[in-house]
């Protein structure tokens, strides 16, 4: 479930314009993150990241903006429901995800 919901949920719940919708959003992603058995998070963490980065894309070009920080991430506690996506996978992923990891740090 979590697969399907991720895509919509995700860029509404980091950019939105309207601060309401943004923080429902929001508020929305991370109880679903809560939801989520542990050892499912690694399987997020490529449409995490896709996600993000076309968050902080400009779409004419889809060059990521160096320093932008998308407003959700502004939140309090605006990390808390990406904490465990990326810590299960660094910890007890499979070694793909592993491999993905560290290539997501290395942007």
């Amino acid at each position: 479930m979590v697969n399907i919901v991720l895509p919509s949920l995700l860029p509404i719940a980091l950019n939105d314009e309207d601060e309401d919708t943004l923080k429902a959003a929001f508020a929305a992603f991370a109880a679903l993150m809560k939801r989520c058995k542990k050892e499912d998070h690694g399987a997020y963490l490529r449409d995490v990241r896709d996600i993000i980065l076309k968050e902080v894309s400009d779409p004419n070009t889809g060059e990521e903006i160096k320093g932008k920080i998308l407003p959700g991430l502004k939140l309090p506690n605006g990390l808390e429901p990406l904490y465990p996506i990326y810590q299960h996978s660094l910890m007890f992923g499979s070694s793909e995800v592993r491999k993905f990891f560290n290539e997501c740090n290395r942007v």
